[in-house]
Formats: structure tokens, sequence, C-alpha cells
């Protein structure tokens, strides 16, 4: 039996391999059957269109894997516009085609198809072949309707051949320049961008960087503070969402080329390998102030709130290599959202600062510590390895006495964390006289004390598992002489402004975190008699049998 399935699988082995390379080889497809252009079109280095009726020539040119408009603006193209001319060049097959040569046969001429001068004209370039000299621009000249169907005719680039092609050629090339060109400013996507660069013209430069999954803020008058990872990448994709509203022609940019070297706000993101720059400048005079609604994000309702947004000049540095706006850069003009250019670009080292003042992973956490002043004591809480009634016990320790283990209320000890991990600052109210801020970055040590960071009113110890050398974090909580409630960590200068409810959801008394429950008895057990007796006299208070 088995010899016979070998020799049937043996026949199958020779029958595939015979049809592989006897039969399947010959019947390779032929892609170039019948198209007007050779496979050069597939990787075209310019490309130029030339409408002589309209009197424009657009030019575009590769880049890399980019296509950049060089006439009549230097500015990014439409990838998918180029791609569908391309395309369309790239399978133009001709309908019907007939000799130039045989046209005085039948007394007519190119001029009766538009193409002795013809209305639209594209030439492109091919990649030149490494070792050949660079290849000859290829002409190919667009003309007349041929008044069947929808259909015109081409010359092809010989000028030998008239060809019969669907008209949705001429559509493709007669887009008009707003089309072609593309209305992205900054195409750095935000999952790629590493820093964000924020220069006023009237204030110190700030950079947020990325470091793995947490942005920090550089250029402030401590070395370093967090920003906030949500609101920095909502300010790049804000960035992201602006668009060109109009270019300024070539006549009348001069002098605001000039004010643009001094812009009111630099912008630059940085990505992999590539950064981008764009110089916001001065609000274009008597343009009118528009409503723009924010996008939405995926899945949710178009957002109905209208911002009021100003129309600025700019440029891009990035679009020329040249350094700087005198260089002959575009000048544009873009709609920016009023609140986003006053309150998150302008002042962005408070907007897009971190507010939660604690940065851990409390499932990590394995013990926290409280001290005050008014407390002899203090108490630590402590989580229990090993599965128990309770996740959490309490363990005073005081100088005169050996530490004393007590089961903690769960819950308690998980609300007190949740408040902690929530903290964060706060600005003062507006009607307070108070001159502080939600962040004090280099406080004095007369401003420390002033705090109350002399004597701390808490002193909370955080100290986390998971790495071979458990790690500690200690914040500190103090009262300034106003009463009002500020917090730091211990290893860091700067002070954070806080709510003044955080000292009484931070006791620091063991009964409060104590479990409360006497004994949990088990699912199955059902009480039938309750019975209590007075210890002291041993007399019996009550016993009774339970229905």
């Amino acid at each position: 039996m088995r010899t016979k399935v070998t020799l049937v699988l043996i026949f199958l082995n020779v029958v595939l391999f015979y049809y592989i390379f006897f039969v399947h080889v010959s019947f390779k497809p032929v892609d170039n059957v019948g198209r007007i252009l050779g496979p050069g079109v597939a990787n075209i280095q310019t490309l130029a269109i030339t409408d002589e009726k309209q009197d424009t020539l657009i030019r575009i040119e590769r880049h890399g894997d980019k296509w950049l408009l060089t006439t009549p603006i230097v500015w990014p193209a439409n990838e998918f516009a180029v791609r569908g001319i391309i395309n369309e060049l790239l399978y133009l097959r001709p309908d019907a085609t007939f000799p130039v040569e045989n046209l005085p046969n039948t007394n007519q001429s190119l001029a009766d198809f538009g193409l002795e001068k013809p209305r639209l004209t594209l030439s492109f370039t091919p990649a030149a072949v490494p070792g050949s000299p660079a290849p000859a621009p290829v002409v190919i000249g667009i003309g007349d309707s041929s008044g069947v169907g929808n259909r015109l005719y081409i010359l092809s680039p010989d000028g030998k051949q008239i060809h019969v092609v669907p008209r949705s050629l001429a559509e493709n090339l007669t887009r008009t320049l707003t089309s072609i060109r593309s209305d992205e400013i900054f195409t750095i996507p935000v999952f790629e961008a590493t820093s964000l660069n924020l220069e006023p013209a009237n204030g110190s430069r700030i950079r947020f960087r990325r470091d793995n999954d947490r942005w920090s803020i550089e250029g402030l008058s401590v070395t370093q503070a967090r920003a906030s990872k949500v609101k920095t990448e909502l300010a790049l994709t804000d960035l992201r969402d602006l668009r060109v509203n109009s270019f300024v022609p070539s006549a009348e940019s001069e002098p605001i080329r000039a004010a643009l070297k001094t812009p009111a706000l630099r912008i630059t993101i940085e990505g992999t390998n590539r950064r981008e720059t764009l110089l916001l400048g001065a609000p274009v005079p008597n343009a009118p102030t528009v409503a723009t609604a924010t996008p939405p994000a995926d899945g949710a309702p178009p957002s109905t709130e209208a911002k009021p947004s100003t129309l600025h000049y700019a440029v891009m540095e990035s679009i020329d290599s040249s350094d700087t706006a005198s260089s002959g850069a575009t000048v544009f003009t873009v709609y920016v959202p009023d609140k986003f250019f006053k309150d998150t670009l302008l002042n962005a080292a408070r907007e897009l600062r971190e507010r939660q003042i604690l940065d851990l992973d409390f499932s990590t956490l394995s013990s926290l510590t409280l001290a005050s002043p008014q407390s002899p004591q203090e108490i630590v809480l402590q989580r229990l390895e090993a599965p128990a009634a309770s996740a959490w016990q309490i363990v005073r320790r005081s100088p005169d006495r050996a530490p004393e283990p007590e089961p903690a209320d769960r819950a308690i000890v998980e609300q007190l964390i949740s408040d902690l991990a929530h903290l964060s600052a706060e600005d003062p109210a507006d009607n307070e006289d108070h001159p502080s801020s939600a962040f004090i970055d280099a406080p004095s040590e007369a401003q420390k004390e002033e705090f109350g960071f002399n004597r701390p009113a808490r002193t909370i110890t955080f100290t986390t598992s998971g790495t071979q050398t458990p790690a500690t974090v200690r914040l500190l909580i103090g009262t300034s002489h106003d009463r009002h409630t500020y917090a730091k960590l211990a290893n860091q200068e700067y002070i954070y402004r806080v709510s003044d409810e955080i000292l009484n959801q931070i006791p620091v008394d063991p009964l409060v975190y104590r479990q409360r429950l006497l004994r949990e008895l088990p699912a199955n057990i059902t009480i039938t008699a309750l019975k209590l007796t007075d210890l002291a006299n041993d007399a019996v208070l009550l016993d009774t049998t339970l229905p």
C-alpha cells in the first residue's frame, strides 16, 4: 500500500514539474503591448505641463520619494494628484492610431487635430540609466477632442503618430494649481515627532523632547521638567491640521519675506532624520477673522465649537535648502486659531506642562509611608504579597516600640493612593491676590521656608518593586504662611501649588486605615444563633436562635 502511495506522489511531482517549466513559463504577460509610452514612465524624475491658452507652466520634480512643485511656486506637490497623472501616462493606450505622413493624402494637417500648436504640452524626463548619457525629455502634444465619444487627439513623442486616447488624460493635466499642490504645512506624523521647538519673538526658546513614551520641557529656569504627553501630542496634532490658505504673489512677497526674518513665532518639529520649520509672521492686514471647527477624532461626531482664527503670513524653511526666509522661500497665508496661538503656542511652557505631580507606576507600589510633625509615629502601609483577606497592612513605627502590623482596609488605602495619583498643580483662583502660580520653578531658600518645606505638613514616601533595588520617591507637602498648600518632590527643585483639601485626604492616624471587618465568613456559612456575653461578669446579654 505504501509503495502505491509513493508512486502516485512521484507521478504528481513530475506532472507539476513539467507544467512549471514547459507550460507556465511560455505564457509570460507582456505589460507594454499597445502602450503609447515606454517603461520609463514608471520612473519619471521631472514633469512639466504647459497650457498655452491659460499661459501657465507647472513643473514638478521628484526629490527622493517626494514630489516638489518648482514652478510657479516652490512647494510640496499633492502626491495623489501626481500619482494620478503618472498612472494615466503609464497605462495610456490608443483607441486608434494613424501616421502623420498620410495626412496629405486626405487633405488634412496637424492643425485639423489641434496639434500644430497644441493647447497642452506635456514633457517628462525619465531617470538616467547608470553609465548612459542623460535621457532627453519626452514631449507629447495634446490636441482637440475627436468629436466621437469622450476622446481626444495626441501627438506621439517622435511626431510620427496621432493617437486617439481617452479624454481623462486632459482632465488630469488641466488640474488647477490648487489641486496639484499640497495644502499641508507640517507633514511629520505625531508618532514620528521627537521634538517640538517654539521660539517666540519676545521670549526664550522652549523645547519639548520625547524620550520613549514621555515628553519633557527644556529651556525653563530649571534644568528639565515633565511635559504633558496628551497636551503636547494634541498641540502637534493641531499643528498638523494647519492648512495653506493662499500663496502671496512674488511681486508682493519681498517686504513680507523681509519681515519674516524676525517672525512672531518660529515652530520646528523634528522627526526621524528630518525637520520642518514654520516661520509664523504678523496677521494679514484687513483679513477677516473666520471661525474654524476642530476636526473630529476618529469615530467622533463633528465638533460644533467654532474657534475664531486669524490669517497670518508664513514661510516654511524646510521647503528650501536655504537657511532663512530671505532666500526666496514661498510666502503663504494660514489661518491659526487665536486660542491655540496665544494660549498654547505662546504660553507652551505653562499650558503644556505636566500638572500631575507623581510619575509612578502605582501597580508596582509595595509600600507607602506617611509622616507628619504632629504625629509621634509614622505609618507604613504595606502591600501583602500572599493572598489574604486584606491586600494591605498597617505597620506603626515609633522610637520606643516595636513595629505592630495590623490589617488595613483595602478600599480606604486604594482611595488614598488614587487621591495621591491624581494630585496635580492648580492655578490660583482668579479673584485671589496671592502672587503665586501653579509652578514655582526656581524657588529661593526663603520661598521654600515660606511654603512650609522646612517642616513639611506631610512627608509621603513611595516604595516600588519590580526591580532588583526597590525605588523610593518622597513627596513633601507644605503649608504656606497664608494657609495655602504646596507640594514638591524631594529630588526636584520646582514647587507645585495644589488643592488645599489634600491634607484632609492624608490623615496620619492608623485608625483611619485599619480594617473594620472583624471576621469574614465563608459564603456558604449561615448564622443560625447569636449569643452576647459580658466578659466582665459573664452575664448573658442575648441568646437567641435566628430564623
